[in-house]
């Protein structure tokens, strides 16, 4: 039955705010099919009335519950209605007249030296990251300029000329291996090695919609925000260098999002209390239509976690980091990735009504030496770990 009723509300919103004993207050006067004007959202009309939750639905936003205390309406008029228009153009007006121009638009970069600790991704490989310096002279000798979308383009922009120039290296192919990083210098006389990683190409298309870029303090690394249907994600980024000039925000982009596990194992099976806000449980209800009889639908007090999809961030690490939880879509045995063998695991890490397909699965590369199972991952079956996620741009949607 919970499967089914998240299934039908794809489309609707909970907006929850604290969780204390809120009541409806006492001087309240909407109804069912009352008109309304929201403060942000504009004129709307009301689908339900509780004791804590108001229901409202909007022609942009859709279906949304509110709490009372933070609901922010006021009864619609004519005259209202003229006032939010009035101030909405205002405020479009302002923003037209005012506008913020490429790139601060779209790169943020960071002031002074935060915590990026490149060297925890080689974890997946060696017990400590000073090992994979051993091999830094032959990888230099045998290394090869990184192909990507920008390289062999006419670029949008002229590099502004207070950014670093810098470029990728890969080795010891361009499918996966290790890139390394160089920035010459504002002299443009000495080039260095910002930083090295581990990097793999083969993983999924995801179309994304760019909201900023983090710039590190390095000049030539970066993190994307980006949104992914309803949901927000964060990557690093694998080609920064190559391809920053095409970056926009509110711009549409096909990128390759791969997972680099740190570890992983199968799902435990866990099960959670569930006890739903009677205002919830009767909105859903209203919306779905799912009763018998007149009589709401009757929902389980346990939750089972069994086939859930979940990528949340990881507080206290990178941005970049992340759990993960979903079924098991495929499995492909890989040999030798930088001295490890392992497998190519798809998962289901995300479930979006808003996106191309229901289910967004994402390619985790998960190493022996990470891996927390007595068997090999299986087809169908439950997995859970952390990894980093790294993608590189495939292509813009608009050229």
């Amino acid at each position: 039955m919970f499967m089914s009723i998240r299934k039908k509300l794809r489309r609707f919103r909970i907006i929850l705010f604290d969780q204390t004993e809120l009541r409806m207050p006492q001087n309240h006067s909407y109804s069912p099919n009352d008109r309304i004007i929201h403060r942000i959202h504009g004129p709307g009309m009301v689908t339900y009335v509780g004791m804590v939750y108001i229901g409202l639905r909007f022609e942009t936003q859709g279906n949304i519950l509110l709490q009372w205390e933070t609901a922010d309406i006021s009864p619609w008029s004519l005259d209202a209605e003229s006032v939010w228009l009035e101030e909405a153009k205002s405020q479009a007006r302002k923003a037209l007249s005012d506008p913020v121009l490429w790139p601060e638009s779209t790169f943020d970069f960071e002031e002074g030296e935060a915590a990026h600790s490149m060297g925890s991704h080689w974890q997946p490989f060696v017990d400590e990251a000073a090992e994979v310096l051993r091999n830094l002279p032959q990888m230099l000798a045998q290394a090869q300029i990184m192909e990507g979308f920008g390289l062999h383009r006419p670029v949008p922009e002229e590099l502004p000329s207070k950014w670093l120039q810098g470029f990728h290296l890969v080795w010891p192919m361009q499918r996966r291996g290790v890139i390394l990083t160089c920035r010459i210098n504002a002299d443009n006389k000495t080039t260095e090695m910002a930083s090295l990683y581990p990097f793999w190409s083969e993983g999924i298309q995801h179309t994304l919609t760019l909201n900023h870029v983090k710039v590190w303090e390095s000049g030539v690394e970066a993190q994307i925000t980006a949104g992914l249907g309803e949901a927000e994600i964060t990557f690093f980024d694998a080609h920064f260098l190559t391809n920053r000039l095409w970056y926009r925000q509110g711009g549409h982009y096909d990128f390759i999002l791969t997972g680099l596990a740190y570890s992983a194992q199968p799902a435990r099976l866990m099960e959670l209390p569930y006890s739903p806000n009677p205002d919830v449980l009767a909105w859903r209800t209203l919306l779905t239509g799912d009763h018998d009889d007149g009589e709401p639908a009757e929902l389980p007090t346990v939750l089972c976690l069994e086939g859930m999809a979940s990528l949340l961030p990881i507080t206290d690490w990178d941005n970049d980091d992340h759990s993960f939880r979903g079924p098991v879509k495929s499995v492909k045995p890989f040999a030798d990735f930088l001295g490890q063998d392992g497998w190519l695991v798809r998962v289901t890490v995300l479930r979006l009504s808003d996106y191309e397909t229901e289910d967004v699965n994402l390619d985790i590369v998960i190493t022996r030496r990470d891996w927390q199972g007595d068997e090999a991952p299986v087809v169908g079956a439950d997995m859970e770990g952390t990894l980093w996620l790294q993608g590189y741009l495939w292509m813009p949607q608009n050229t």
